[in-house]
């Protein structure tokens, strides 16, 4: 997620940079790709969309791990004898 956010970051700062060199050496601006604001927002938006599809999975995968080790720990005191064979164990 971390990488995916850095490079909508980039794409702005990208944008910005072109547009200064564009304005300092207008005869170089024919070499340039050009993209226009509403692309870069666009291409963020999605960027944007995907961190929050990764969030939700791992939120998801979070909650997934609490519930199994939940329940493992309840299975093992649940378990007939788990006290006299831990007992036994010291």
């Amino acid at each position: 997620m971390f990488h995916l956010q850095t490079e909508a970051e980039d794409q702005v700062r990208q944008v910005g940079m072109v547009e200064d060199l564009v304005r300092e050496a207008p005869e170089l601006a024919h070499a340039i790709p050009q993209v226009d604001s509403y692309s870069i927002e666009t291409i963020v938006n999605v960027i944007q969309h995907t961190i929050e599809e990764w969030q939700l999975e791992l939120d998801w995968a979070r909650s997934l791990r609490e519930r199994e080790v939940t329940l493992a720990a309840k299975a093992d005191t649940q378990m007939p004898g788990a006290a006299e064979a831990e007992r036994a164990e010291k």
